[in-house]
């Protein structure tokens, strides 16, 4: 059977789409490791964390960084350290976020009408830095900030939240 040229050739699509399965299959755990996965699978996987707004046109190092980066914050989303991971990630800068959040007991906490929040992001440190938009910032901050807490939020010394209004607009 060997010896039949249209039998061996046969049989040569068969390995072929063989090898391709094995190649995956020996290949799998790098398809979720955001250093080494395609780019489709990164910017996948940064949906399945929550970063939707990822930009897919971002070089695929800086998609990279930021799921890597955010990936080990998902459990601290919502506070203080996860805020200041996302943002250092986005921005490549360094970040500093002050809050009045703690754990308390019932009959120790601070009576606060009103959280509040002060994000203070300086100029990116970058290798790769990316241009990302003040209000794209602070949708983003909106988006991971719990409901009912105020923010302030500067960027390199520029307040960009709350936008004041200016004077004379009533």
């Amino acid at each position: 059977m060997l010896g039949d040229d249209f039998f061996t050739r046969y049989l040569r699509i068969f390995q072929a789409v063989g090898d391709t399965f094995l190649d995956q299959i020996d290949g799998i755990e790098h398809v979720f490791d955001p250093t080494v996965a395609p780019p489709q699978m990164v910017s996948a996987m940064g949906r399945w964390i929550g970063l939707e707004y990822i930009d897919e046109q971002l070089p695929v190092s800086v998609q990279r960084r930021v799921v890597r980066r955010y990936s080990s914050l998902v459990g601290s989303r919502g506070t203080a350290n996860g805020l200041r991971g996302l943002l250092e990630a986005l921005t490549g800068a360094p970040v500093e976020v002050e809050d009045q959040g703690g754990v308390y007991r019932a009959d120790q906490a601070p009576v606060s009408v009103n959280p509040h929040v002060d994000i203070r992001v300086g100029a990116s440190t970058a290798a790769d830095p990316i241009e990302i938009a003040d209000d794209d910032l602070v949708r983003i901050v909106r988006r991971e900030v719990p409901a009912s807490v105020t923010f302030t939020m500067r960027r390199t010394g520029r307040l960009i939240w709350p936008i004041e209004e200016e004077a004379g607009d009533g």
